[in-house]
């Protein structure tokens, strides 16, 4: 019996060595992507980040936890590997470092046309909470962003 695609999937901590393939899966994922110098700044200076790779970088995940509130900067998948259940397994793994860090809350932004992000997002409880008015550049100028919160303190 064939493994499941997840079942290949092994996620851990970004290094150095995975800029390249990152900067490549942000660049091919969106129109205005964040510069690799940016990625590379999250990476150097104590971000969370962490990549899924099988025999290659399929996702990444770069996030700020803290122990009172932490915010999710940047999920993304390959989009070859979209919907085979990689961008929950980080949600999980960004959840639980929370967690572990004593986080009151995490925080993020989606944009208001990126449906699949916003149900995965509401899958896990994350509440919308606010509107950011022209906060993503799209081709066609700028786009709303939906602000969510989850909760980790009740």
């Amino acid at each position: 019996m064939a493994a499941r695609l997840i079942d290949t999937i092994n996620i851990t901590k970004m290094l150095p060595d995975d800029l390249l393939s990152v900067y490549q899966i942000e660049k091919d994922s969106y129109d205005f992507p964040w510069s690799e110098k940016i990625i590379e700044d999250c990476l150097f200076n104590n971000y969370d980040c962490f990549i899924a790779k099988n025999s290659r970088a399929v996702g990444y995940v770069i996030a700020k936890i803290s122990s009172l509130d932490s915010h999710i900067l940047n999920l993304t998948i390959d989009a070859n590997y979209r919907g085979y259940g990689i961008g929950s397994s980080f949600v999980d793994l960004i959840i639980k470092e929370c967690r572990l860090q004593g986080s009151h809350s995490i925080f993020l932004e989606a944009r208001v046309t990126n449906s699949v992000a916003r149900k995965l997002y509401q899958k896990y409880g994350f509440r919308s909470i606010g509107l950011r008015k022209n906060y993503y550049k799209n081709k066609s100028g700028r786009e709303d962003a939906i602000v969510y919160r989850k909760n980790l303190i009740y």
